[in-house]
C-alpha cells in the first residue's frame, strides 16, 4: 500500500475486530487474499443513493414572502447533482469495516459470522501495512452515526451512516487512489463496470493479532479448530466468553 490517510489523532494501533465466517477465514489463511467488497453491494442503500428528501433547505412561505431568488435555487439544484454524482462514484469504492468495540457482539456473530465464524483482532497500521493494494491508497476513519442533511459533502458521507447502525461502532477503510489536492478518492474500478469485490494480497502474520471463535461452535470442534490454527499457522486462537446451551 503506498499511504494511509486518517483523521489527525487518530490511534493506527488501538485494536480493531472483524467478524467472519469460518470458510472465509479458512480461505483467507489458505490463499493469503484478502476480500474487500465494493460499497455499492452493501445493504444499506444510503451507501449508493441520497436520500433526496434530507439535501433540501427550508423556505418561507406565504403572501408577504420575497420570490425566491432564481441564482439560489440554481445554485441548490447544482449543488445536489453534484453531491449526488460524487455519492454514486463513491459507491464503486472497495470497503473494509471493522469495529472497535473489544466486548464480544452477538447480534455480530449471528449477522456477519453467519454463526459459525470467527472474529481476527488487528489495527489500522496493521491492516494497512499487510495489505498489497498494487499502489492504490487507505483512507481510514471510524464512522459517525447521524442522519445526512443539505450541510454534507459526498466526501462527508464517506463516514457517516444511520443513527440506528450505531451499534456497531465501525472503523472504516476505503482503498483507491487519494488526490491530495481536491481532497478526493478515486475508485480502483471505472464507474459502471460490474464488479462487486475486489482481492489483494495479504501478509495473514502480519494483519492478524489473535482470533476469538464463535460461541456457536461446539466446545469439541472449538477446541480442534484452536489446535489446528496452532499447528498449521502459528495462530493463536482462544474460544468465546460468551456461554451458549449446547
Amino acid at each position: 500500500m503506498e499511504r494511509i490517510c486518517t483523521p489527525k489523532r487518530f490511534d493506527l494501533y488501538r485494536p480493531l475486530y472483524r467478524y467472519m465466517p469460518l470458510t472465509y477465514f479458512l480461505k483467507l489463511l489458505k490463499t493469503n487474499m484478502f476480500y474487500v467488497a465494493y460499497r455499492k453491494t452493501f445493504k444499506d442503500a444510503l451507501e449508493s443513493q441520497l436520500d433526496i428528501k434530507l439535501q433540501f433547505g427550508f423556505h418561507a412561505v406565504g403572501n408577504n414572502t420575497q420570490p425566491p431568488d432564481k441564482s439560489h435555487i440554481q445554485e441548490d439544484t447544482n449543488r445536489i447533482t453534484e453531491k449526488s454524482k460524487k455519492h454514486r462514484e463513491f459507491a464503486e469504492l472497495p470497503t473494509s469495516c471493522w469495529t472497535w468495540q473489544k466486548i464480544e457482539n452477538i447480534l455480530m456473530w449471528e449477522c456477519y459470522a453467519q454463526r459459525i465464524g470467527v472474529r481476527i483482532e488487528s489495527d489500522a497500521n496493521s491492516i494497512a501495512a499487510s495489505i498489497d493494494c498494487n499502489g492504490y491508497d487507505c483512507m481510514c476513519a471510524d464512522i459517525i452515526y447521524e442522519r445526512d442533511s443539505s450541510c454534507n459533502s459526498a466526501e462527508d458521507n464517506l463516514f457517516l451512516k444511520h443513527p440506528a447502525y450505531c451499534d456497531e461502532r465501525e472503523t472504516r477503510f476505503y482503498f483507491g487512489k487519494i488526490d491530495e489536492n481536491n481532497f478526493n478518492i478515486s475508485p480502483l474500478a471505472e464507474q459502471g463496470q460490474k464488479q462487486e469485490s475486489v482481492e489483494f494480497p495479504v501478509n495473514t502474520k502480519e494483519l492478524i493479532k489473535g482470533v476469538t471463535l464463535s460461541p456457536f461452535i461446539n466446545r469439541y470442534m472449538a477446541k480442534e479448530l484452536i489446535y489446528m490454527l496452532k499447528e498449521m499457522y502459528d495462530i493463536e486462537a482462544k474460544e468465546s466468553s460468551i456461554l451458549l446451551k449446547d
